[in-house]
């Protein structure tokens, strides 16, 4: 990977960063202070980018002892529309056959050689960062290449990329055979308005035509204005699975087999979370302290795995670590969670993450704790909030968004909310009440709320099925979100929806779903019942009798094909629980903590 693959001291960093920048944009008076800037930032991302601190991990991992090169598939031409179309009106049959869309594998080698922008959707935890961190660190040595990072969780992100848009206007231009690499993370962790103007400065970097940019977001977030190929992060294979978990739990300090760990986790049907890199890392984490992992929702493994953190050094037997503190695990978790919450991006300055953890300590009445070393202690134990150079960082935003979401209802704020902003902090914070029934339908009414309904379907908040079941149902039913694009007395359905969030539902509502929606057919119900039998089917998982019966008596025809564009079939008898075990497909891109397929 170059010269920075291994460790350079801060200074020499510098000086070359600063000379690399300068044989890139010249050398007279205005080329070497931007020379300056710019290496100054490429620096900041190298000290960003040079290590991995996952979750659990006292200390961070050299970046290239556990990354794992990831899979990609990138959007596809529209396919062909049907030549039938029953049921729908000829506006709403061409909006939605315009969205059906085909995904095909791509090289990582290609993509990056590619001089095509990218906008990289994936949920969370997927390693959108991590990956821009790769190429990062990848193109940094190179000698035609001036890779770029652009953190957007960072305080000053926005107002840096403008600048650095604007100083390569001015200079680039003078390296024609020169490539700008621009690299922009977190497009979903920053306001609207900042968005627009995030684009704004990607769509005049556009415009120099001196290079390319990468731009990272979460699925089923607008990205305003840039017309260019989505491409998606897929999940581990087996050898890569084998691979990150031998780094995790050298770093972890467990003596456990790597092999062993992901086999048994398959046995026992995690074979969707192992795809994915931060539940494969949870599960790490719960698998060292048990053999009894049970979540079935990665919300339910996050909240399992930090209760595994709070409780190790803790225990009794096996590891336990001095401490300089009187705290207990419970009461970091606290802390952490405090912080969490006040803390509206993954950074907090020094000052006040000390002020906030003190303010948390005088609520447990522990006397002579002193907030720095309790927040020293806790990022040794659990690696969950660590020290950087300008304060305080959460390593992760899936599980900082969790820890803010149950701080948030469990000190009864969240339900004194009378008007919701639709972010994975609300969506967790549903999930963590005890009926989420009414937040689920408001987030769908709304026009920003795609992303909080995924993440409540994904991680199963507690609903009423049947309620859901008629909200979803009121939805697909406006102009242009379904289609039946096939005959009524065709053997073969095909039909669509504007977006699939609802294959990441979990396999209990799914079914519940099929279960309503045979009982009273439409051409909206049915599509979604499509993607429910497919999505179901994809998991190796049968109906319940109950349901079955309903289906078969709904559709009253067992050899009927289901069918959905891009996505897959299912022959209604293929799910009579009677029949033998639907084997499992290796569906990796499309399991996460929110739904992780087509992006709306």
């Amino acid at each position: 990977m170059g010269i920075f693959s291994i460790e350079l001291n801060a200074t020499d960093a510098l000086l070359y960063l600063e000379e690399k920048a300068k044989s890139f944009f010249g050398k007279d008076a205005a080329a070497v202070e931007a020379a300056k800037w710019l290496s100054s930032l490429q620096n900041t991302a190298l000290v960003q980018t040079r290590a991995v601190q996952c979750v659990g991990m006292h200390k961070p991992v050299p970046f290239d002892d556990i990354y794992q090169p990831t899979s990609l598939v990138i959007k596809g031409v529209p396919q062909k529309k049907q030549e039938t179309y029953a049921y729908e009106t000829n506006a709403s049959r061409s909006i939605v056959a315009s969205r059906v869309s085909s995904y095909r594998a791509v090289n990582v080698e290609n993509f990056l050689t590619s001089h095509e922008d990218a906008v990289i959707f994936a949920g969370p935890g997927w390693g959108k960062s991590t990956f821009l961190h790769y190429i990062f660190r990848r193109f940094l040595d190179s000698s035609n290449v001036f890779p770029m990072l652009i953190t957007l969780r960072r305080p000053t992100a926005v107002d840096d990329l403008n600048r650095f848009v604007e100083t390569v206007e001015k200079i680039a231009k003078r390296r024609k055979d020169h490539e700008i690499l621009l690299l922009v993370d977190g497009y979903d962790e920053i306001g609207l308005s900042q968005q627009r103007l995030v684009s704004e400065a990607l769509l005049c970097f556009q415009g120099y035509k001196v290079g390319k940019f990468y731009l990272t977001c979460r699925e089923y977030y607008d990205v305003i204005n840039l017309n260019v190929p989505e491409v998606r992060i897929g999940g581990f294979s087996l050898e890569e699975k084998h691979k990150f978990v031998t780094a995790f739990l050298k770093a972890f300090e467990s003596g456990l087999d790597a092999k062993k760990v992901v086999n048994e986790l398959e046995d026992r049907g995690f074979g969707d979370f192992l795809t994915h890199p931060l539940l494969l890392a949870l599960a790490c984490i719960v698998k060292t302290s048990t053999d009894r992992v049970q979540p079935r929702s990665a919300l339910r493994l996050l909240e399992r795995a930090i209760e595994v953190l709070s409780e190790r050094w803790d225990a009794s037997t096996g590891l336990v670590r001095a401490t300089a503190t009187s705290l207990d695990g419970r009461d970091r978790i606290q802390m952490l969670k405090r912080l969490a919450y006040v803390a509206s991006s993954s950074s907090l300055p020094k000052n006040r993450a000390e002020v906030e953890a003190q303010k948390q300590i005088d609520l447990l009445n522990i006397d002579k704790v002193d907030a720095r070393k309790a927040l020293l202690e806790t990022a040794k134990f659990y690696g969950i909030l660590v020290p950087t150079e300008d304060g305080w960082e959460f390593v992760h935003r899936t599980v900082h968004d969790y820890l803010a979401a149950s701080y948030w209802v469990e000190t009864g704020g969240f339900a004194s909310v009378k008007k919701y902003e639709w972010t994975a902090r609300t969506a967790y914070a549903a999930c963590l009440t005890q009926d989420a029934t009414k937040i689920f339908q408001a987030a769908l009414q709304a026009p920003d709320g795609l992303p909080a309904v995924a993440e409540m379907l994904s991680n199963a908040a507690p609903m009423d099925a049947k309620a859901v079941a008629g909200s979803l149902r009121t939805y697909f039913s406006k102009p242009g979100c379904s289609s039946v694009m096939s005959k009524a007395e065709s053997g073969v359905y095909t039909v669509t929806l504007a977006t699939d969030f609802i294959s990441g539902a979990s396999s209990r509502l799914l079914d519940r779903l099929v279960e309503e929606y045979s009982k009273t057919r439409t051409p909206v119900t049915d599509a979604i019942a499509a993607y429910c039998l497919i999505e179901l089917k994809d998991r190796g998982i049968k109906l319940d009798y109950v349901t079955y019966e309903a289906l078969k008596a709904g559709f009253q025809n067992e050899k009927l094909v289901l069918h959905v564009q891009g996505v897959g079939s299912v022959e209604i008898s293929e799910m009579n629980p009677a029949a033998g075990k639907v084997p499992t497909l290796l569906a990796s891109s499309k399991k996460a903590v929110g739904s992780n397929r087509t992006h709306s």
